[in-house]
């Protein structure tokens, strides 16, 4: 247990990591990504292979990235993020055609692959070192996550504002400029901010210390993530559950705005829904300690998932009749809020079978599976993109039914062994 003094550093800890997500994800460029990137000159096929490309980089560095969070320490990696963001910002300000733009694809998923798991390892450790029970971790997860979807209730409204303005008093192409370049400013204030953070002591429960040598820490951290996953078929059964649900949605999630301008959306409507998306998602995930008091967290995570399945079945019927835009939209909005809703509750579930030691690399393997799956989901429907979105619905409905019906989540899946 950490002293009085201690407890306090480490609770500002908790404070600093959300504003610190909240800033590296305020990405005014990325409300409308494949409209940034079509507007760059890069054809439909083009910008899956560019999405797919950014997916491969963050699957390529997922687990040695996470193994840096735990042997180099979670704040130098959470540093060195912020820095790759600024950058890749930067270099969005100028790119134009299809390679300039991987170049900042590339630097984004480097910074993703570092953070992924990062963030809610340190924030986890910090909370364990206090003496926090699970409830608390699951809240405090729930708060951090919502620091990633605040920042779109707040751009989506900001990006619309800013094209009229440019459209209307300046040169229409000049507002993508003044996107970046603010993100970049973004980014070198998270920097600032993370470099506040304290170290909790994450390796407490380990026997001895973590090698210095590069091979034996591998031994020590990779190996005893893989040996987690392989003698746990709770973490298992909740990967598939989750990669069944969300990797097929992500894809659609990246590459829906191309589809409904076709529908006859405009750049406005699809701010607004966007704004309306992260509004609903934060707020949700702001009263997370209230919906744990009205039912277990495996069921809350059960219910959002046969809401997504729903809403995308419904969505996939009027699409393939060609028959109203707005409700297709609205289940589109619908299933991104309940894939994303359940996200801190699979967190806060899987982080009670990690240890503190090697916690960012757990949390990385199932991110590890997820950017391989994309990885094979974009270059595959890179193919279908120019014929017809419909069949890329029906492909993900198929997916998200093999989750609800095959992998659902059980009453042992909420035990915690290292309790």
């Amino acid at each position: 247990m950490a002293t009085k003094k201690r407890a306090e550093e480490l609770n500002k800890n908790v404070k600093r990591l959300f504003w610190v997500r909240f800033l590296v994800n305020t990405k005014l460029v990325y409300a409308l990504i494949s409209l940034f990137f079509e507007a760059r000159g890069l054809t439909k096929q083009e910008i899956f292979l560019a999405f797919a490309v950014g997916t491969l980089t963050v699957f390529l560095m997922e687990v040695p990235s996470s193994y840096a969070a735990d042997h180099w320490g979670r704040k130098k990696t959470i540093l060195l993020a912020t820095i790759l963001l600024s950058v890749q910002s930067l270099v969005y300000s100028v790119a134009h055609g299809f390679w300039p733009i991987v170049v900042g694809v590339v630097c984004n998923g480097l910074a993703v692959a570092i953070m992924s798991g990062t963030f809610e390892a340190m924030s986890v450790d910090s909370l364990h070192e206090m003496g926090a029970n699970d409830d608390r971790v699951a809240d405090e997860l729930a708060q951090l996550s919502s620091a990633f979807h605040w920042p779109k209730a707040i751009s989506y409204p900001v990006v619309v504002l800013g094209a009229w303005v440019f459209a209307t008093y300046f040169v229409e192409d000049h507002v993508f400029y003044t996107f970046a370049l603010f993100d970049a400013a973004g980014a070198l204030t998270a920097w600032w901010l993370a470099s506040k953070l304290i170290e909790p002591d994450y390796q407490r429960d380990l026997e001895g210390d973590i090698p210095l040598s590069p091979i034996p820490a591998m031994r020590v951290i990779i190996g005893g993530a893989v040996h987690t996953y392989r003698s746990n078929p709770v973490l298992l059964r909740i990967m598939i559950n989750t990669q069944l649900i969300f990797t097929p949605l992500l894809v659609v999630m990246l590459t829906n705005h191309q589809y409904f301008e076709d529908l006859g959306f405009t750049k406005v409507s699809l701010g607004v829904g966007g704004a309306l998306y992260g509004t609903v998602v934060a707020v949700t995930q702001k009263n997370t300690k209230r919906l744990m008091t009205l039912m277990a967290v495996r069921n809350i995570v059960n219910v959002l998932n046969k809401i997504s399945l729903l809403s995308l079945t419904v969505w996939t019927c009027l699409a393939w009749n060609h028959t109203s835009p707005m409700g297709q939209y609205v289940c589109f909005i619908v299933a991104c809020i309940s894939v994303i809703c359940r996200f801190p509750y699979v967190t806060a579930l899987n982080n009670r079978h990690f240890n503190g030691y090697n916690r960012a690399t757990c949390n990385s393997f199932a991110s590890l599976v997820s950017n391989f799956a994309r990885v094979g989901f974009l270059v595959g429907m890179s193919f279908l993109a120019a014929a017809h979105f419909e069949w890329i619905l029906l492909i993900v409905v198929f997916c998200c039914a093999c989750a609800v019906i095959f992998f659902p989540l059980r009453a042992q899946d909420e035990a915690s062994p290292l309790a």
